[in-house]
């Protein structure tokens, strides 16, 4: 298990259920495998948006709209 599916997996273990928790696990996912495919190529993105949003659950417990766009531009270079 690398460490970005560490960090995956704390996320959705911590992180509440809603529309924006559910959006970013499926973008988190698919990202993981995409940079998985292309040898790490979006790993710094990956853990820049994850880093940021468990210290968003961390912090207030939830992930808010505006916490979810942010990490979404985090992700950016995946698209």
């Amino acid at each position: 298990m690398s460490k970005l599916d560490v960090k995956l997996h704390q996320f959705n273990a911590a992180r509440p259920k809603g529309y924006w928790p559910d959006r970013l696990d499926g973008e988190l996912q698919v990202g993981l495998r995409l940079s998985g495919l292309r040898k790490g190529k979006y790993d710094a993105a990956l853990e820049e948006a994850l880093d940021y949003l468990l210290d968003q659950v961390k912090t207030c417990g939830c992930v808010t709209e505006q916490a979810a766009r942010r990490a979404e531009e985090q992700l950016a270079p995946l698209s």
